[in-house]
């Protein structure tokens, strides 16, 4: 990203920004919900067949949504006036990938013998990943112009 002072800042790149943030936070809302779903699937599950299945199904959600893609088709070489959009674009980013690394990661995999410790793994996965997307929306709310500063807004 570009910090770049412009006096005022172009309208059509504060509106660009903030299209780019709703349609990227319509993918994580949906998100969000499915990881719902999926922790409270894996909670009742009583077999590794089960806790495997919801967890895959999540994990086919998170792909299709291709919320990194999403987020590197909007944001990529966009310069952004202010600083506090730079500073909310860049956390958005950074939530996707750690959930992108933790997805990548063979720890759930790894312990699929053990029913346990699967249990254990994938909620805390999706747990995380949970966390992740809450601050990633949050994010997505202040590039939208939403909750910039108490009692004002863009």
């Amino acid at each position: 990203m570009n910090v770049v002072t412009f006096e005022p800042p172009p309208l059509y790149d504060i509106a660009s920004v903030r299209n780019a943030a709703a349609d990227l936070k319509t993918a994580l809302v949906y998100l969000r919900s499915m990881t719902l779903v999926a922790v409270s699937g894996v909670r009742r599950a009583t077999t590794i067949d089960e806790m495997v299945m919801r967890y895959a199904t999540w994990l086919g959600h998170w792909h299709r949504c291709g919320v990194g893609n999403t987020y590197a088709m909007h944001f990529r070489g966009v310069v952004i006036a202010d600083g506090r959009l730079v500073v909310a674009a860049l956390q958005v980013k950074s939530e996707i990938t750690s959930i992108n690394e933790a997805v990548g990661q063979p720890v759930i995999w790894m312990s699929v013998p053990d029913r346990a410790a699967l249990r254990i793994n994938i909620i805390d996965l999706l747990t995380n990943a949970n966390a992740s997307l809450d601050i990633a929306l949050e994010s997505c709310a202040i590039l939208e112009g939403h909750n910039l500063t108490e009692g004002t807004s863009a």
